[in-house]
């Protein structure tokens, strides 16, 4: 079967609430001043990246990335919640695909939320930030090369605007999820700029729109 790879966050679940919320309160313990305000209008699907708008790169830049990320999983996992027909999508889908998933949350973030859709045991493969690749188009390189198969015939289903980015620098097409739990909400207009292979307003449509 033809490999399907799916980004986590703001698709299969909803976890901007419990992102938001780490970000703001980490970095206003070291000395911030960011609020839940500022972290949502800054808001980017990688840790790194968000406290780099947010703050720069102070001298401890990794370690208020791990403490956000131990943060989200200690103290914050229970606001994430599944993402309406996760669990039904992957069931469909896995029939017709080998189903990837590849996530900027950590390993501890990932274990624990993912339980709440049991039909993940049906996923051929999976990746977080604590698998050591530098980026995701690194990590879907890796996937691609191990099953020997060219991105071109390859999908990667995001909900944002550098999920499109990643996918065009792999030559994989674009699959947005376009709906109240993107990180992108808002920015349709410039999502379509960006021309995806396809947009769609829930999971259940990626069926009719997958090859």
């Amino acid at each position: 079967m033809k490999t399907l790879i799916f980004d986590f966050d703001g698709v299969l679940m909803d976890s901007r609430e419990a992102y938001v919320s780490s970000f703001a309160k980490v970095l206003t313990r070291n000395g911030f001043d960011v609020d839940e305000k500022k972290a949502s209008a800054a808001l980017l699907p990688s840790a790194p990246k968000t406290i780099e708008a947010l703050v720069g790169r102070p001298d401890n830049f990794d370690e208020l990335v791990a403490e956000t990320r131990k943060h989200v999983a200690e103290k914050e996992s229970g606001k994430i919640k599944i993402c309406e027909g996760a669990g039904e999508t992957i069931g469909a889908l896995s029939k017709r695909f080998d189903l990837f998933l590849i996530t900027n949350s950590s390993k501890a973030v990932f274990d624990k939320v993912i339980k709440k859709i049991p039909e993940a045991k049906m996923l051929a493969g999976i990746i977080t930030s604590s698998d050591g690749f530098a980026s995701k188009e690194d990590a879907i390189n890796h996937v691609l090369k191990e099953r020997g198969e060219r991105p071109s015939g390859v999908y990667y289903v995001g909900d944002t605007m550098m999920d499109i980015e990643t996918a065009k620098k792999v030559g994989c097409k674009s699959a947005i999820v376009y709906w109240k739990h993107s990180w992108d909400y808002g920015k349709l207009g410039e999502i379509k700029k960006m021309k995806p292979a396809a947009i769609v307003g829930s999971l259940e449509e990626l069926e009719n729109v997958l090859e």
